[in-house]
């Protein structure tokens, strides 16, 4: 099954990218800068300031090389330096402005520093270039947060439509527990939430049945549907005519 890890980089990725500037013949590789060394160096030992510095001091000596750039946002990326990782990323945009990897980071970024209108423009423009359903996912979730849930259900309407029954979403559910779920599950989930909001319990209702269809164990769905049922508004009972009597 296809699985998908929403911008799930790793510091492998931070040294992959400082390396694609930097091939070497495997016969006769030429000195390495100080520099170079001490970044490989702190990669391996996790030395992440050490590791940055360096980068720093590459970038003085050779601001043409883009990819000492790009290692430099992973690395704030990936210890939740979302700032600096912007600051960063907005410089390699001027580069490359349809760089969809950069897009969602900066997606993230300001998802995480609690700037939603600017990630849901950011997964915007991620949508313009590449159509993907976990693109228009995330930009829905962002929606519903906003609480702009016509925007939203527009969004989710687009994932159901196109959506596949082998595309798998990981979501959270604490920071230490985790679900791998269909995609079209957290969609109809989505869906269900935004027909609440609508006062639809009736939707909203069906649409968690069948988000649980799916994928019986799904956490959030039957948390929702649990909901549902305790907070429903009961009719009151008409009075009986013994009762209207008195």
């Amino acid at each position: 099954m296809k699985k998908f890890f929403l911008l799930a980089i790793i510091s492998f990725f931070a040294a992959t990218a400082f390396a694609q500037n930097k091939k070497v013949k495997n016969a006769a590789p030429p000195k390495q800068e100080l520099e170079t060394v001490v970044f490989h160096q702190a990669m391996k030992y996790g030395d992440v300031g050490v590791a940055i510095n360096s980068l720093y001091a590459l970038i003085a000596k050779h601001p043409e090389e883009v990819s000492y750039k790009d290692s430099l946002a992973l690395i704030y990326f990936k210890v939740a330096s979302y700032n600096q990782c912007l600051r960063v990323c907005d410089d390699l945009l001027v580069l490359r402005p349809n760089d969809t990897t950069i897009l969602r980071m900066m997606a993230k970024c300001h998802q995480s520093l609690g700037y939603s209108v600017e990630a849901i423009a950011d997964f915007e423009k991620v949508v313009k270039l590449t159509g993907n359903v976990y693109d228009i996912y995330q930009k829905a979730a962002l929606e519903y947060r906003m609480k702009r849930l016509q925007e939203s259900k527009i969004s989710v309407e687009a994932v159901i439509k196109s959506v596949t029954e082998n595309d798998i979403i990981v979501l959270y559910i604490d920071q230490e527990n985790k679900q791998e779920v269909p995609l079209r599950a957290a969609a109809l989930n989505l869906y269900g939430m935004i027909a609440k909001d609508f006062n639809d319990t009736a939707s909203a209702r069906f649409l968690f049945n069948e988000a649980i269809k799916l994928y019986p164990e799904f956490y959030f769905a039957n948390a929702n549907l649990k909901l549902l049922n305790e907070t429903a508004v009961k009719k009151p009972e008409d009075p009986s005519p013994a009762d209207k009597k008195k």
